[in-house]
């Protein structure tokens, strides 16, 4: 079986056991602060890649009138559950799409954001070009990555899984972002910054320790990237 199907098989399996969903409640500071730090504009393109159920590309569409947001995943059962989740007001929609194999015009996008996703391709190379081809020249891209070699704890999801993942630094993810065409901005660690935030269980944050461990005191490492003009 190969990678793109195998990791087809895990999410559609996450999708169906509700865990996919119970992502938004761990991560939803974290993407609420990559958010407010976004420049998006009234007719902005926006493409999340590696949209889950959507949760995250339905609020890409609401940053602004207009902007138009596009939500792709491998997963069939993703894909389903954002379609079936969708609220129709946010200007999202949904494709099941491979990141490394982005079936878009050249160009089309003003931003690109991506969580937790470019940890599970098998060729980080090809998926970064493949995205740095679809951004506009000067346009952003917001990547967010969880595990990683500074995280120790994340090592074992490999495992859990049963999956091969990328396990690169922080400072290697950020040459990866610059071999791909991309000025790196800023790359930082996102923190949780609720004092009570709630709690929901997951494969990979399967009680509250770990997520204090790996939301509130590591964090979720964030590379601002601008494509080249």
């Amino acid at each position: 079986m190969s990678h793109e199907n195998r990791l087809a098989e895990l999410f559609d399996r996450l999708a169906k056991d509700g865990s996919a969903e119970r992502y938004e409640t761990l991560f939803d500071d974290v993407v609420r602060q990559t958010l407010e730090g976004m420049s998006v504009r009234p007719g902005h393109q926006l493409l999340d890649a590696g949209c889950g159920t959507g949760w995250a590309t339905r609020r890409l569409g609401k940053l602004a009138a207009g902007a138009q947001a596009i939500g792709v995943d491998v997963s069939p059962a993703m894909i389903a559950r954002a379609d079936e989740t969708s609220d129709w007001t946010s200007r999202a929609r949904f494709e099941r799409m491979a990141i490394e194999d982005l079936d878009f015009p050249d160009a089309k996008f003003d931003h690109v954001f991506s969580l937790e996703t470019l940890e599970y391709v098998e060729d980080v190379e090809r998926a970064l070009a493949s995205i740095a081809r679809v951004v506009k020249p000067g346009g952003r891209f917001e990547l967010l990555v969880h595990r990683r070699a500074d995280s120790p704890r994340t090592e074992a999801w490999a495992e859990l899984f049963e999956l091969p993942m990328q396990w690169l630094s922080e400072t290697d993810w950020a040459e990866a972002v610059r071999a791909a065409g991309f000025e790196v901005e800023s790359a930082d660690s996102l923190k949780e910054s609720r004092d009570a935030a709630p709690f929901a269980e997951t494969p990979t944050v399967p009680d509250e320790a770990a997520r204090d461990e790996l939301l509130s005191r590591v964090g979720v490492h964030w590379i601002r990237g601008i494509r080249a003009e």
